[in-house]
């Protein structure tokens, strides 16, 4: 039907209530620094085709010409809600 919303019928991993891992514990500190890992790998594929551009930076040892993404500024967050 034409206008209609296009469902995915395939089934999902399951929801917070019957996915496998549901009701397992994880240390609050192991649980945070898994998720921030995720997030920096998670950041690093999204912006890994963007555009670059070459601005020059100073470092404690040098300066030197470095590749920065092309255009606005960005900021990703990661988002966990208990």
């Amino acid at each position: 039907m034409h206008g209609q919303p296009n469902y995915d019928s395939r089934p999902s991993a399951g929801t917070a209530q019957t996915h496998p891992h549901a009701g397992q514990r994880t240390a609050y500190g192991l649980f945070s620094a898994l998720l921030r890992e995720t997030a920096l790998l998670l950041a690093y594929e999204v912006t890994r085709d963007l555009p670059l551009e070459t601005k020059r930076v100073e470092t404690p040892i040098e300066v030197m010409d470095a590749p920065v993404p092309a255009g606005k500024k960005l900021c990703f967050v990661s988002v966990c809600v208990r």
